[in-house]
Order: C-alpha cells, then sequence, then structure tokens
C-alpha cells in the first residue's frame, strides 16, 4: 500500500524496488510543515516526483545522482524493475511543503514510483573525485551510514 512520507514511521516497510520491502531504520531529517525549493520531475507514466535538487535519484545511465543533474530525457528507474525505465519529459522548480529523507538498509526508497535514495549528495555533480578514481554520492553516503544502520 502508498503512503504519504508524513505518515511513514520508523519500523514501516517501504518498497525499495522489484517488489521487495525494507523497514524504515530512521529519518535524516522530518520536517511536515517545512517550505522549501523543491524539482517536480515529470515522466509519462509515473506521478509527479517532487524531491530536493540534492537526493538522488537513480538513473539507468548515470547512476545515482542528485535530482539537479537529471536532464528532460535522462531516464529514471523505476519500482517494477531495475530493467524498467521512464524518460523525464519535463522538470520544474517549486515550492512545497515537507522535507523527509527516511533510512532504509539498503539506502533505496520507491517515491511516486521512482527509484531514489535514501541520501542527498555532497556535492552538485554526479560523483566524488578522489585523484584519478570516481566514487558515487550513493557509495560514499551509504558507506558513511553502515554504523548508523546497526545501532
Amino acid at each position: 500500500q502508498n503512503k504519504d512520507m508524513k505518515d511513514l514511521s520508523i519500523g514501516d516497510m517501504v518498497h525499495v524496488g522489484d517488489g521487495i520491502y525494507e523497514p524504515v531504520y530512521s529519518f535524516g531529517h522530518y520536517a511536515p510543515s517545512m517550505k522549501s525549493e523543491m524539482l517536480q520531475i515529470e515522466t509519462a507514466t509515473t506521478a509527479p516526483l517532487r524531491i530536493s535538487p540534492n537526493h538522488m535519484v537513480v538513473t539507468a545511465s548515470k547512476g545515482t545522482i542528485p535530482a539537479s543533474q537529471i536532464q528532460v530525457g535522462d531516464e529514471l528507474l523505476t519500482s517494477y524493475s531495475s530493467d524498467v525505465a521512464q524518460r523525464v519529459q519535463k522538470i520544474d522548480s517549486v515550492v512545497a511543503r515537507g522535507m523527509y529523507a527516511p533510512f532504509t538498509p539498503s539506502g533505496k526508497i520507491v517515491v511516486d514510483g521512482i527509484l531514489a535514495s535514501s541520501y542527498i549528495a555532497f556535492e552538485d555533480n554526479e560523483g566524488l573525485e578522489f585523484g584519478m578514481m570516481k566514487i558515487s554520492h550513493q557509495w560514499m553516503a551509504h558507506a558513511g551510514s553502515f554504523p548508523h544502520r546497526f545501532m
């Protein structure tokens, strides 16, 4: 069953893609009354996704990147299968109420039919560079949250 973010609680089971459900074990932030600038990302078949620019979304070709890096024409992975993607048709900036970041053991969550990350990006780019090595924001955030998942 679908649930609004404002109605989620620790322990609730949420869809993380491919028919898998995991518990919410914590929140990075839970601010139902907070107003903030969001991106509203639209595809042909999913509900519009409202997401903060630095929150990450899973794409078919670029991996998990900040929503601010998504462009019209990019393909976003859906809740149905990691093989099914929806092409972005429109992106708008909107002001919306509510800021949420539910954490799951996998670091993923399905929001409005789109596979998203539980985490935000550290910078407004596709990954962090250390010398000649590039590491995804998703990997860094998930590795960094390791101790938090076991508390």
